[in-house]
């Protein structure tokens, strides 16, 4: 009689902790530019979603707003084929703000699957301008509500000092404000 060994599925301990290697480069970026966020590295598992590793921020300055996640995914659609994808998305309204390539893996082991959810990790790793707009999201805010980053604010400050030493020269408020979104806008769209 011969004994067929089942096949091995992917190592989730060592996949979690390389996907979270490559989500923390974004650490960084991210608090520079939102310094009041707070930054958990989560794993969860179950039902037909076998495996999600997401690097979670949220905002400590906006207790009312959502959580944002930085997540990859691993779907089981049956013995021998596996669904992975990744995204930037709203932890509880689901918004999505950027979406990876989803990858269908055919796979008796798991060495396809952790391959592919290794490689959408690498694409989510570039992803810090889509995370810090949806935390910042400044199209969605009031003008009351609306913070600006320290170098902004510098930016704003040396403005007004110019303006009290030239009142003529100087320009208004509303001008500067929108040179500020405008600024925004276009670094979200590279």
């Amino acid at each position: 009689m011969v004994t067929v060994e089942p096949p091995v599925g992917p190592d989730w301990p060592n996949l979690h902790a390389d996907i979270q290697a490559a989500l923390s480069g974004l650490d960084d970026s991210v608090s520079r530019e939102v310094p009041s966020v707070q930054i958990a590295a989560n794993i969860s598992a179950g039902g037909n979603l076998l495996f999600m590793s997401c690097r979670e921020f949220r905002r400590l300055d906006h207790l009312d707003s959502e959580a944002v996640l930085a997540s990859v995914e691993c779907w089981k659609l049956d013995e021998k084929s596996w669904r992975i994808s990744s995204d930037v998305a709203g932890e509880e309204s689901g918004t999505v703000h950027f979406r990876g390539p989803e990858f269908t893996v055919a796979a008796i082991d798991g060495t396809a699957v952790e391959h592919a959810a290794r490689e959408a990790a690498q694409i989510l790793s570039g992803t810090s301008l889509e995370l810090i707009a949806s935390l910042i999201n400044l199209d969605d805010r009031s003008d009351d509500d609306l913070s600006l980053t320290p170098a902004q604010m510098a930016d704003l400050e040396k403005r007004i000092a110019e303006d009290d030493q030239s009142p003529s020269e100087g320009r208004s408020w509303e001008e500067i404000k929108a040179e500020l979104l405008r600024r925004v806008r276009v670094e979200r769209q590279r």
